[in-house]
Order: C-alpha cells, then structure tokens, then sequence
C-alpha cells in the first residue's frame, strides 16, 4: 500500500486511485487493476468470487443493524466499524452448514458471545486502559434489561481520563440484534423480517463528573420497551466513556470523537 506525501489530490489519476480512510489521515494509492466490474458480474468463472461477495455484503448488512444498536456509542468511534464487524460475522456465517456458499445466515444469536469485548476503538485497550477496575453486568435477557455495576474511580491509581478534559460520564446502551439470512425472493440478505427501526437502542449515564475528582461506585439499569415476536435475537450492552467541557450556561458540551467505547457483555 502507497501512501502520498506533499501532493495530495482525491480520486483517479491514469491508472492510480487516491482516496482516504476514516481513522486515518493519510491518502492511500490503488492500482487500478483486475477483471471488469461486468465481467465479474457475468462471467461463470467467477461465480465463487460473487458466492463470497454476497456473503460479505450479508455480514454488511447485519453490521449495519448492529452499528444502529451501538446507538449513541458511534460518536466515541475511532474507525469504519464496517470491516472491523465483518471480521468477526464471517465466522458465525461459516457455521451454517444447511444453506450453500453465497446463502448461508448469520445466526449470531446462536453463538452471540463472539461480540463481547468487541471494540470501537483501533486501540483495543483504550477503554481498559482508562478505568483499569473492572465494570461488570448483569444481563436479564427475559426482562430485556441490564445492570451495569460501575466501581468506585479514583484519579491516577485505577481512574486514568484524558488530561486536557475536565468532566467526563460513564454511559450504558443497551440494543437489541437480530439474525440475518438470504432471502430468496428479494434476492438479497436482509434482516429478521420483525426488526424494524421501533427496536431502537436506550442509553443511561452518569452524571457529568469532574476528572480529577474520586467517583462513588454506582449501577446503572437500562431497559428495553419492547420484545420481538421471534426468539433468535441477541442483547447487546455497551459501555463508553465519554468526555465534556462546561459551557457558559452551565450546561456540558460532549467533546466529538474523543472517549472510547466497547460491547461489554451479550445475552
């Protein structure tokens, strides 16, 4: 992979393409190259290839859902989650041994601890490394709620906040998953047909506390208002911290894409 330095543009140039990434502030040069997007479309050769590009394209697709369900957790990203996600779909998809390549489903309900931990940081451990004691939860699937049991904070010995913010909150987003499969009349993978945006994530926090201050150990319950008609769907709790600044009406601002985010336990 090339990288420009000194000159920079975005988009073709002959046979290179110039374009960026998010999480990074580089310019990354391709080759054009390779089979023609038609005849790929086309040709019987490649019809593995295409069987494996529309799995991808279902792993996407539930990525998508499960992105939504990180609800406001997105702002404290640090990369595209997309292809981080489908790292970890692909396996799961790969376990279905009923349908053929280029239909198999992504039954993450059946294995759906494989997201636990999963980070939306590039920095694995960034959350970690921040509130190094650890956070447990109580996930109560048949109620769809959560217990979040956060210890007490003490600044510079298990507490560890970023040194240019002064105020920062300790948040829970509860979210629910569903399935995905290949639909054969669409033609396409989509979703458990019960999934719609009704299912939308809930988020509790702490109140803005000051940084260099000790923290109470406190819990914090979150709840979801509604329960899908089919049992193949998986909680997601995530936990994030975030980080703020006063404003002159006394109010807190939350500083964009600075904090760190991870899926703390499934259900």
């Amino acid at each position: 992979m090339a990288y420009l330095k000194g000159i920079k543009f975005i988009g073709g140039l002959g046979d290179v393409t110039a374009y960026t990434m998010k999480g990074s502030d580089k310019i990354i040069l391709r080759r054009k190259g390779g089979a023609s997007r038609s005849r790929i479309k086309n040709d019987a050769r490649f019809d593995v290839l295409r069987r494996y590009g529309t799995e991808l394209g279902g792993c996407s697709v539930l990525g998508k859902a499960i992105r939504i369900m990180f609800g406001p957790h997105r702002a404290l990203a640090d990369q595209n989650l997309c292809p981080v996600l489908n790292q970890y779909l692909l396996p799961v998809q790969r376990l279905d041994t009923t349908h053929e390549l280029g239909r198999r489903s992504i039954r993450l309900s059946q294995m759906p601890q494989l997201l636990a931990g999963f980070s939306l940081s590039k920095k694995i451990s960034l959350f970690e490394s921040t509130i190094r004691s650890a956070i447990t939860a109580r996930i109560d699937r048949e109620a769809l709620s959560a217990h979040l049991d956060v210890p007490e904070l003490l600044p510079g010995i298990n507490f560890h906040p970023l040194e240019d913010q002064p105020m920062y909150s300790v948040t829970a987003v509860l979210g629910i998953v569903p399935d995905a499969a290949y639909d054969e009349q669409q033609e396409k993978y989509v979703v458990s047909p019960w999934f719609d945006t009704m299912y939308a994530p809930v988020m509790v926090s702490t109140a803005w506390l000051p940084s260099g201050v000790r923290a109470d150990a406190t819990t914090l319950a979150v709840s979801l208002p509604r329960r899908p008609s089919a049992a193949e769907f998986s909680l997601m709790l995530s936990v994030g911290i975030r980080y703020g600044m006063f404003l002159g009406d006394g109010t807190v601002q939350q500083a964009r894409r600075v904090g760190a985010a991870k899926v703390l336990a499934m259900g």
